[in-house]
């Protein structure tokens, strides 16, 4: 088994073992439903079900459940397929091998994107990884659901206007 972490762009992966988080489709692109999919080590990727390929991947895939799948692509994403933080996203379609594994305590059920203090303060109200399309109508795409969570390992206290206050 690999990882997301070991595959590589324009590359054939071998069978990963992934739990399925997120379903999104567009009104623009009605022949892409896409999903938000998560290794045992936390790593998220896009996966692409497409054309003639899409009502199968929608019958197969259901959400929060694993899977191994194999016989897929890592194609380069677009600017406006782009989510994650990745370049390339898998694409499944008739030929790949999708089996259900057992649910299991191995793969999480969540996911989430750490990032540095400095880049916490970019984030601001829109976090990078949604997509900035130009061409479409933003107001019909539907971005992942973020909650972001701050979690402080260690602080320095100072005072401001006599107020004890963490830096």
């Amino acid at each position: 088994m690999c990882s997301i972490s070991d595959l590589k762009c324009k590359g054939v992966g071998a069978p990963l073992q992934v739990r399925i988080i997120h379903r999104w489709k567009n009104d623009i692109r009605r022949y892409d439903t896409w999903y938000l999919a998560i290794d045992r080590f936390g790593d998220a990727i896009q996966i692409l079900g497409q054309r003639s390929s899409q009502a199968y991947i929608e019958s197969v895939f259901k959400l929060f459940d694993c899977y191994t799948i194999s016989e897929y692509s890592c194609p380069e994403l677009d600017r406006h397929q782009k989510v994650l933080e990745n370049d390339f996203y898998i694409e499944v379609g008739l030929i790949s091998v999708i089996k259900p594994l057992p649910n299991t305590m191995t793969i999480p059920k969540h996911w989430f994107w750490f990032v540095t203090k400095c880049h916490l303060m970019e984030l601001g109200e829109k976090p990078p990884y949604y997509p900035v399309p130009t061409k479409f109508n933003r107001d019909l795409l539907i971005p992942l659901h973020a909650i972001t969570i701050v979690a402080v390992t260690n602080l320095k206290p100072s005072t401001t206007a006599g107020m004890a206050l963490p830096i």
